[in-house]
Formats: structure tokens, C-alpha cells, sequence
């Protein structure tokens, strides 16, 4: 990897948060335009969205851009606690309305469509139950950051470096990861897990992850990939390369 493509995948990194910002704003401003002070004013930083696909496609990815609508992104799940269910009841009450009927921590359901709540549970199953009972063309429940779960990967489950596996399954094992955690998953960072795997059990020098921290080097430790003749470690590298560019279903 050449400098210039580091210099590109830290820029990605700038623009998700960028974009997780904007986000958060553009939220923030849909909840206080709509039915003044009744609508829920508190968006989580990590939050779950109803879309209609049970695969990464079009839908999350305008919901990524913000060219989604209600109508397929019909519903979000809050996580709440006492403080947020404090405040909406203090709101409602100011307007004569009696008091939600929150559970003291839990998940509330938002209709996208006026971000008012329209359901609270004590478990988030039963939040997701209620918004595949009541949304037909609902199909799968995202975190915002695209993903099934929370968080980022921890790799543990990487294949066998040592064994024979082909190009094709180092693909279908990132393209699991990026379905299981959205942009979260950064095949960098898995990159990084397998140069130190190639340092403590092949007695790789240190110098190729330090090269590959501070200017992105790749083509060094290919060479001693190669050097030593270490099939598995080439496909995973074959694969991991051109994940980013030419095969991540959210980048491209």
C-alpha cells in the first residue's frame, strides 16, 4: 500500500465521522421541526433502524446519505434510561399530556415519520418484534453504523493462517464481518492483526508493521510472504488489498 492510499483510508475515516456528525445533526433538526415540543428530542449516539433488506443494499446506504425516508426506513429503537424518560415526561406534561408509560430503562420504538415514540419495552427483542408486526416491508434491524452488532470486530474468529484457505473465503470472511458490523469493520485493522501473526509465528522483522503504520508499506511484507512461501498469509493479503476498493458493499 502506497502513502497516498493511507492517506485515502484515514480521509474514509474522517468522512464516516463526518458523516455520523451530519447525521446526528440533521436528526436533532427533523426531531425539533416536527410537532414542535412533542417529539422525542434525545438521539442516541448508537442507535437501531427498520430497513427493508435483509442484505447491505441501496436502502442503508441512502440512510448512510441521508436521501432515505420514511417510508423504507419507517422506524427507529432508542435505547432509554431514566434521565431521557424524565425529560420526555416533563415535555408532555408542560402540554397537558399525561406521562408516557416508559419502562425505567429499556428500548422505545420512534415512527420516522413524526419521530414520535409509539412503543417502549424492557428487552429489545420484543421492540423488534413489535416493529416486524407492525411494518410488513421491515426485513432487517441495523445499528446505525449498518451493522447487526454492536461495536467493532475482535478478529477471533479469523481463519487458520496456518491452513489452506483460498482467496475467495478470506473474501466471504470480510464481507461476513462487514455485514455483522457495518463500517465499523475496517479490513486495516485485520491487516494489522495478521502482520502481528506473521511477527510472533514466523519470525517476521518488526520493522514491516512499523513501515505499515507509519507509511502504509505493504509491498515489503508481501515479499516476505512470498520469501517464505506462505500461501495462506498471500491469499489473505490478495483479498485484504482490494477489500476497501473493489469489494466492500459500503465503500463502493
Amino acid at each position: 500500500m502506497s502513502k497516498n492510499k493511507k492517506l485515502k483510508r484515514e480521509q474514509k475515516k474522517k468522512t464516516y465521522k463526518k458523516k455520523q456528525a451530519t447525521l446526528q445533526n440533521n436528526r436533532n433538526k427533523q426531531v425539533k421541526e416536527s410537532n414542535t415540543n412533542l417529539s422525542f428530542n434525545l438521539v442516541p449516539t448508537e442507535f437501531l433502524i427498520a430497513f427493508p433488506n435483509f442484505k447491505i443494499g441501496k436502502d442503508e446506504i441512502d440512510f448512510l446519505s441521508e436521501t432515505n425516508t420514511h417510508l423504507n426506513t419507517p422506524a427507529y429503537i432508542y435505547p432509554i434510561n431514566k434521565k431521557s424518560i424524565h425529560e420526555k415526561n416533563l415535555v408532555l406534561k408542560s402540554n397537558g399530556l399525561k406521562p408516557f408509560p416508559y419502562y425505567e430503562s429499556g428500548w422505545m420504538v420512534i415512527s420516522t415519520e413524526n419521530m414520535q415514540p409509539i412503543g417502549t419495552f424492557d428487552k429489545l427483542e420484543f421492540a423488534k418484534e413489535f416493529i416486524y408486526s407492525t411494518y410488513s416491508n421491515v426485513k432487517q434491524i441495523r445499528y446505525n453504523s449498518l451493522g447487526l452488532k454492536s461495536g467493532c470486530p475482535d478478529f477471533s474468529d479469523i481463519p487458520n493462517l496456518n491452513s489452506s484457505v483460498d482467496k475467495e473465503q478470506w473474501i466471504e470472511y470480510c464481507l461476513y464481518l462487514e455485514e455483522q458490523y457495518g463500517f465499523q469493520f475496517d479490513s486495516q485493522e485485520l491487516i494489522d492483526i495478521i502482520i502481528g501473526k506473521l511477527i510472533d509465528e514466523h519470525n517476521a522483522p518488526t520493522y514491516l508493521q512499523e513501515e505499515f503504520y507509519s507509511d502504509g508499506l505493504i509491498d515489503p511484507i508481501i515479499n516476505f510472504i512470498k520469501e517464505k512461501e506462505l500461501i495462506s498469509y498471500k491469499n489473505a493479503f490478495d483479498a485484504l488489498i482490494s477489500f476497501e476498493e473493489n469489494i466492500s458493499k459500503i465503500n463502493n
